[in-house]
């Protein structure tokens, strides 16, 4: 489940971007620029970029509200690549709509009510040189490669006037990834998988393209902690994607590393950190055990009282008048 982007830049930085992306030449244009306002959390209802083929076959970037709204009012901000096949009521997605991908600097995903962020690997890029006073043009120059998100989108008409929508596409997680969630985003990792996915003989074909993201291995998606401000998704603040550690003072960095949710210490093939999910409550239940133990020992080291005895009583009673 994705619940929550990072649309940190600019419009005309996804262009660009998309254009190395692209190696063939292929370019797309912008339309409705205006409705799209960068986020480092962005949430369902906001609109996001969103990469598709129009009734010309030209590639269009556009805006599009994240959530697709079923005739049962549901709002689908995710749907499972692996039920789109198997459940007809998807169909009338694909009437008006088809298949789209979804352009971003990441996603976010939480565990045990820890968030976490989701980058493209491909490049090397270690998190730890970014500082609270990291801006856009240093994460255009040294962060990591734009992600882009397989994804539907659907149009609806109202008085004339024309709504684009979309969702993003999941699918079970990597053993990489599942650690922290069991569901993850479907990452087009390269031109053929982008091109592909976008090309005629998909779009519109929902069991064509549902084998085709089986074939689709996430293989290029790192990960790291990151503030739990982003929980709240009222917080607009540029640091969202910043690492935990970059965030914290030192007092903050101490009682983060008693909790123990990440390890600093570094894998030797990757050099990445490595994530230790164990949970608050168990790390209660071994401090309650080693009180307990405590308790236990003291106990059997003190001396022993005696019970008072009845004729004890007696004696520390007042005498009657």
């Amino acid at each position: 489940m994705c619940g929550r982007l990072n649309c940190y830049c600019a419009y005309s930085s996804y262009s660009q971007r998309l254009s190395s992306k692209l190696k063939g030449g292929q370019t797309a244009e912008w339309q409705k620029p205006e409705l799209f306002q960068p986020s480092s959390n962005l949430a369902p209802t906001c609109y996001v970029p969103v990469l598709y083929r129009n009734k010309d076959n030209e590639l269009i970037i556009r805006p599009m509200k994240w959530g697709i709204i079923t005739s049962a009012w549901h709002m689908l901000h995710n749907v499972r690549s692996e039920t789109i096949a198997a459940h007809k009521s998807y169909s009338w997605i694909f009437q008006d709509g088809g298949n789209c991908a979804i352009l971003c600097d990441g996603f976010y995903e939480w565990n045990n009510k820890r968030p976490f962020f989701f980058y493209d690997s491909a490049t090397q890029f270690d998190a730890s040189i970014i500082t609270p006073k990291w801006n856009e043009e240093d994460w255009l120059k040294n962060g990591p490669p734009m992600m882009v998100l397989a994804g539907i989108y659907s149009i609806s008409t109202d008085e004339g006037s024309e709504t684009f929508t979309c969702s993003v596409l999941t699918r079970e997680a990597t053993s990489s990834l599942r650690e922290i969630h069991h569901r993850t985003p479907i990452v087009l990792e390269n031109e053929e998988q982008i091109m592909t996915w976008l090309s005629a003989s998909l779009d519109r074909n929902i069991e064509k393209s549902s084998t085709f993201l089986m074939g689709v291995k996430n293989e290029n998606v790192g990960t790291y902690q990151v503030s739990p401000k982003v929980n709240n998704s009222k917080y607009q603040g540029t640091d969202c994607y910043h690492p935990l550690a970059s965030t914290q003072g030192p007092l903050d960095r101490w009682m983060t590393k008693v909790a123990n949710p990440v390890s600093s210490s570094k894998q030797e093939d990757g050099g990445k950190p490595t994530v230790d999910l164990k949970s608050s409550s168990s790390l209660q239940q071994d401090s309650n055990c080693r009180m307990a133990k405590r308790k236990s020992s003291s106990d059997e080291n003190s001396p022993k009282k005696k019970s008072p005895k009845i004729t004890d009583w007696f004696k520390r009673s007042p005498a009657k008048p």
